[in-house]
């Protein structure tokens, strides 16, 4: 009798219970996707986009001729920079992080109910493809209006080939918007001729359509040159001999992952199966397998690509049960929460990624004058200086030059700089370099570096060109003759020393604390942090501040797994004792013993009857640094150690008295005399004869 009461009751459920069912579990996973969205700003673009908005809101529609001396051309995507600069200065870091949610609520909002497919179960598949590609195309940058258009192109070109009358007027707006907003109107060119080509449409019809589509992409103040400069940013591999080249202006840390082709891989493996299986039309095939094909060759493109594809697969799965669509959509969201795991997203974070923050580089920007000219060799360095400067200008920039073919120009110009080649040389193509001298016949007087190339910072260090600041993601390089820099290297040189020779402490807590981000989730706000404070240490090295980097590496020890800051703690004793041979023509046991590569075949010998054991160098390395410096010293060696350990510590007082102690401990050994003096004399201290 029960179960037959219990059974009643599952019959009395009216299908508007059901149906309300269903929808509230759609919304709910489409709240949860939409916080997929809610993470940093990482895009190197927006710093450049937003300076171009800054000058097309003060009344000139040929923003990139403002900011850059070398540019002769007018933009296309004149208006792209409106998304960045109208985001920011209106909503700030609230603005920017919400934005990317807003677009993808957006984009759901047209794929519901411009297209005849109004089950929920279907919108939350489109939504999950989404959260796992698109990202990257949807931070306040144009690509994110671009994204927008996609899918109402989608819909359009959908309508044409089934509908008998179709106004093309809604195409030419369409067209016009992207071309002026978007400089990857190509794409969008490309697949409305695919789809006006395959309709069942009279030839006249298709090729007034054609025209028109034509005329649309052109209506830009770069005129009929508007496709011609998108196939450099759609097809840049056409433009170069040189695959290096292409590698090497992909921004630090932005280059896609191998997850994450893998994944697009796997995706893109179901529309080409599909269209072998003729469950898709042979038009959306051809689309499919054009989008797949362009982004394998420029992994930029897959965002805009999935897009598309995710469109097509809803498109052809509507027909589908509930119940299989069900149960493809709970597996998808069991990949979508290990792809974030695996890829690490810092989910819980809003705001903008440590490498964006433009408040460090105001600081240690040089005083702008005039007539000089900044060298960036990233999007990202040229965009934040034109942006944080506001009257800056740039010799050239790598998003520009690649559209208009200059690109091999600043790859050259980077390459003299890696292998500080500043004198003229003539090339094996016949061409002259040097980029001493180059610079100077461009009126180059700062260079912008970031903060990642840390072998662009090596190799400056060697030249008359100082830095103006430590701590920025740019860094900024003037000549230290330049006497109108003057006060900034001086500050800079002050800096310097308080990290090298004070009692100075790096406090990750305090760093992290600073971040230009709101943090909801700890966790991936220390693995944020991290990254930052890895650079910062990094940096510190590259400029020759060895103990300064030691000090970072200290601090993230302490943190985090010392495992992972091994190779660098190495790295910085390598840099030390190479320092202390070219200065003072010796170096220390104790600088061979941590920063060795491999093995010391010598070393036993040299060390017998020291502390220096694996004991000692697991304490060192985990950062049980109070644990080294109780060990009992009897050898002017062992005090050496003991006194840059003090030094990484930051207690100035004991290295010092280490020091004087290792002078006097020893007589005999006239290595750590002279190498103890030699860092007295650094620190401005007396030895004790």
């Amino acid at each position: 009798m029960n179960n037959f009461g219990i059974q009643t009751s599952s019959d009395n459920r009216t299908p508007a219970d059901s149906c309300t069912r269903q929808k509230l579990i759609g919304c709910f996973f489409l709240a949860l996707l939409a916080i997929t969205f809610l993470r940093p700003i990482d895009s190197s673009e927006f710093w450049w986009h937003a300076a171009r908005g800054a000058v097309v809101l003060n009344g000139n529609i040929c923003p990139s001729r403002v900011l850059l001396v070398n540019e002769t051309a007018n933009d296309a995507d004149w208006l792209a920079g409106l998304v960045p600069i109208v985001i920011w200065e209106l909503g700030g870091h609230w603005g920017v992080s919400i934005y990317p949610a807003v677009v993808f609520l957006i984009c759901l909002a047209i794929f519901f109910f411009q297209t005849q497919c109004r089950r929920l179960d279907v919108v939350v598949g489109f939504g999950i493809l989404l959260s796992l590609f698109t990202f990257a195309w949807m931070q306040p940058i144009p690509q994110s209006v671009e994204l927008v258009l996609v899918i109402v192109l989608f819909n359009f070109l959908t309508k044409y080939s089934a509908e008998s009358d179709v106004s093309m007027n809604s195409l030419f707006v369409l067209l016009l918007c992207w071309a002026n907003f978007g400089a990857h109107i190509l794409l969008a060119y490309t697949l409305a001729n695919v789809f006006v080509l395959f309709a069942h449409k009279p030839w006249k019809e298709k090729l007034r359509f054609i025209f028109f589509m034509t005329l649309a992409v052109s209506l830009t103040p770069r005129g009929i040159l508007t496709v011609w400069d998108s196939l450099h940013s759609v097809s840049p591999w056409l433009f170069s001999g040189d695959e290096r080249m292409l590698l090497s202006q992909w921004p630090i840390g932005e280059f896609p992952s191998i997850l994450f082709q893998i994944t697009f891989l796997i995706l893109a493996l179901t529309p080409v199966c599909l269209g072998l299986w003729r469950s898709i039309s042979t038009r959306d095939y051809v689309a499919c397998l054009l989008l797949i094909s362009v982004s394998l060759m420029n992994p930029e493109l897959i965002g805009i690509s999935v897009a598309w594809i995710g469109l097509t697969l809803c498109d052809s799965y509507r027909d589908h049960t509930t119940q299989t669509s069900n149960l493809v959509i709970a597996m998808s969201l069991v990949c979508l929460y290990g792809f974030h795991i695996a890829n690490q997203t810092p989910l819980g974070v809003i705001g903008l990624d440590p490498r964006l923050d433009q408040r460090l580089l105001q600081d240690g920007l040089p005083k702008l004058i005039e007539s000089e000219v900044a060298w960036c060799d990233s999007t990202h360095a040229g965009g934040l200086y034109c942006y944080t400067s506001g009257t800056g200008r740039c010799w050239d920039i790598p998003i520009r030059a690649q559209i208009c073919g200059r690109l091999p120009d600043i790859d050259l110009f980077r390459r003299d700089l890696l292998r500080n080649r500043e004198s003229r040389y003539r090339r094996p193509d016949g061409t002259w370099g040097g980029w001493w001298v180059t610079a100077e016949d461009r009126g180059i007087e700062i260079l912008l570096i970031d903060a990642e190339e840390t072998d662009i910072h090596e190799s400056l260090q060697l030249t008359e060109w100082k830095p103006t600041d430590l701590d920025s993601s740019v860094i900024p390089y003037v000549k230290a003759s330049n006497v109108a820099h003057q006060p900034e290297l001086i500050q800079c040189l002050q800096a310097q020393d308080i990290v090298s020779f004070t009692d100075w402490s790096f406090d990750f807590q305090q760093f992290s604390s600073t971040q230009p981000y709101i943090a909801f989730s700890r966790a991936n706000a220390d693995k944020l942090s991290k990254s930052a404070a890895l650079r910062q240490a990094r940096l510190f090295n590259s400029l020759g501040l060895h103990v300064a980097s030691l000090k970072v590496l200290l601090a993230l020890r302490n943190v985090f797994d010392p495992a992972e800051f091994e190779l660098d703690v190495r790295l910085c004793h390598r840099e030390l004792a190479l320092r202390e041979w070219s200065e003072a023509g010796v170096n220390s046991l104790f600088h061979q013993w941590i920063g060795r590569d491999e093995p010391l075949t010598d070393f036993k010998s040299s060390s017998d009857g020291m502390f220096f054991d694996d004991d000692f160098e697991s304490d060192y390395l985990t950062g049980k640094l109070a644990t080294c410096l109780q060990r009992p010293a009897t050898t002017a060696q062992e005090y050496f150690a003991l006194a840059m350990i003090s030094i990484e510590a930051g207690n100035v007082t004991q290295a010092i008295r280490f020091w004087q102690t290792a002078i006097i401990t020893d007589t005999d050994d006239r290595s750590i005399d002279r190498l103890s003096k030699h860092w007295l004399t650094l620190f401005e201290a007396e030895s004790e004869s």
